[in-house]
């Protein structure tokens, strides 16, 4: 059931603002809602990985480790996709990009420092 979960959030995000509040869109919604009802009531829930927190290789799987101005290493940049757990137990990692912290500093701009 989570990819079908997953193909119906790709397609909310998408959503034109044009078609919202039309009736086949409200039902579009009231089905993914009943899916993740569906989902919680046997105790499957999302994992966190949003932007900014530690990078944790128990819920996560990292996809790519990229320089970051913003976030230091080992932080979580993005998500690509979400992940799950039932109870203790993974259902599924979060799949997630993560900060290997500041850009190196090329040489030309090292030396113009000194």
């Amino acid at each position: 059931m989570l990819p079908v979960v997953d193909d119906f959030e790709r397609a909310i995000e998408t959503l034109p603002d044009n078609l919202s509040g039309l009736t086949w869109i409200d039902g579009i919604l009231l089905i993914y809602r009943g899916l993740q009802s569906i989902l919680e009531q046997q105790g499957v829930v999302p994992l966190k990985a949003e932007a900014g927190t530690p990078f944790d290789p128990t819920w996560h799987q990292a996809l790519t480790h990229e320089p970051h101005d913003t976030f230091e290493a080992g932080t979580i940049i993005g998500e690509y996709q979400k992940g799950y757990r039932l109870d203790d137990r993974i259902v599924r990692p979060a799949l997630v990009r993560v900060s290997s912290g500041p850009p190196a500093a090329d040489a030309e701009s090292q030396e113009m420092a000194e």
